[in-house]
């Protein structure tokens, strides 16, 4: 999506809502969806706030590609700014509002403690009332500033994050710089394939055959193609249904059972075999790890 395109849905939600505070109470919610992503299971698995920053920098695009992060740290301060990718420096008030919100409730979770700013500041005027600011930063906001920033203390950087799994981070972190290699690559063949696959997926086993129909082709070109490339179908499969056990398995709603039909698996032992394999964990431990997490940042969640 165009920077443009997604500062316009901003807009247009701002217009719909009527919520004076929609962009703070939309940030604050950010994490229930899948768990936060798998950036944020990268993030959470880290060993220090500074690493998780470190890995939100670089993988940002690949959750999302028109907002960017950015940190600096002086001798006393921590400072995180973001900018729009090809867009205007301003950003629309509630997007502003909701992206530092969010990333002061990340924090918060990250480290299992309310954590707060030393100071917000934000491009846009003041809006009529700023008591839900003050309630969500917990420390002095300005507005009509030369950006829009979160100033921590200096040792935030060096703050443990709760329970970190190496070898989990290690999984996600090689499958993030996997898909910011693929981001950076030309349109190649076998991402029209892992798109198609990706359409055809959630609920059907994949199939050769079913691909090849739906680009026109014969499954022998697909073959041949994928092979100039290096990479083979089932590789592709496996690659798509990696991608998307993460999404599934942070959504609490799905079984895991669920999940395994998603992924186009006949039994969940297969999906189990699979997962294991990709992780070192089983589908349950990571699914017991996220909630684990949630319950301990249950009071830091809701503030």
């Amino acid at each position: 999506m165009s920077a443009a395109r997604f500062i316009g849905l901003w807009r247009e939600a701002e217009r719909l809502s009527g919520d004076g505070a929609f962009g703070l109470r939309l940030g604050l919610l950010a994490h229930k969806h899948a768990g936060g992503g798998v950036l944020f299971m990268a993030m959470a698995n880290c060993d220090i706030v500074g690493d998780a920053l470190e890995t939100m920098c670089r993988y940002h695009d690949v959750a999302a590609d028109a907002v960017r992060p950015r940190y600096m740290k002086t001798e006393d301060t921590l400072e995180i700014t973001w900018e729009v990718s090809g867009g205007p420096a301003v950003f629309p008030r509630h997007m502003a509002e909701a992206v530092a919100a969010s990333f002061v409730l990340t924090v918060r979770r990250l480290t299992g403690q309310k954590v707060n700013p030393g100071e917000v500041w934000f491009r846009h005027a003041a809006p009529e009332s700023t008591e839900e600011h003050e309630r969500v930063f917990n420390c002095p906001v300005s507005f009509d500033r030369e950006k829009t920033a979160l100033l921590y203390d200096g040792a935030v950087i060096d703050m443990p994050v709760v329970m970190p799994d190496v070898g989990l981070r290690e999984t996600l972190v090689t499958y993030l710089e996997e898909n910011l290699q693929r981001l950076r690559k030309p349109d190649t063949f076998s991402a029209r394939v892992a798109r198609i696959l990706g359409s055809l997926l959630p609920g059907t086993p994949p199939s050769l055959s079913r691909v090849a129909e739906r680009m026109g082709v014969s499954s022998r070109t697909i073959q041949g193609r994928l092979m100039e490339e290096g990479i083979s179908f089932r590789e592709l499969v496996e690659g798509i249904r990696r991608e998307l056990s993460f999404t599934y398995l942070g959504n609490l709603d799905y079984s895991i059972g669920e999940v395994a039909f998603l992924l186009g698996y006949a039994e969940q032992s297969a999906f189990n075999h699979a997962f294991k394999r990709w992780t070192g964990h089983s589908p349950g431990m990571f699914r017991e790890g996220l909630k684990k997490k949630n319950k301990e940042n249950g009071s830091i969640s809701s503030l």
